[in-house]
């Protein structure tokens, strides 16, 4: 399976970290790539940005600051669409349950799962599933 990427902008003028100090473009590239790498690899244990942000030695506000400058989203919305791209992507190659996909994915509940899924792709995991099996490639 191919790893998750993300598009990072390749150039950013030199700006201010959360602390006022000047931040070179490479090193902010640097830390939203580790933040990457970390959720491309731990998005189903880790779900909180926190938790990524305590591994890069970094608050979670800064690194919240950080993707929206270099990826213009959210940490948090780095994280869900990672998640929720390994979900469409089982739901759509495999004939995995909606439940056996959200315990894979790190949910205790499908029911949760499920209303995770629905929160951001508009449709339901079996509806989704639905779609792209009748739907001619």
């Amino acid at each position: 399976m191919e790893p998750f990427a993300l598009s990072l902008p390749a150039v950013a003028p030199v700006g201010k970290d959360s602390d006022g100090l000047a931040l070179p473009p490479d090193e902010r590239y640097r830390q939203v790539q580790a933040f990457a790498q970390l959720v491309d690899q731990q998005f189903r244990t880790l779900k909180t940005v926190s938790a990524y942000a305590e591994q890069l030695a970094l608050s979670p506000n800064h690194l919240n600051a950080l993707c929206r400058r270099r990826l213009h989203r959210t940490a948090s919305d780095v994280l869900h669409a990672r998640i929720v791209a390994e979900a469409q992507q089982l739901l759509t190659h495999t004939e995995y349950s909606v439940a056996a996909i959200a315990q894979a994915l790190g949910f205790d509940d499908a029911s949760y799962f499920s209303r995770y899924f629905k929160k951001y792709v508009r449709q339901t995991p079996v509806a989704y599933r639905a779609s792209k099996v009748s739907a001619p490639e």
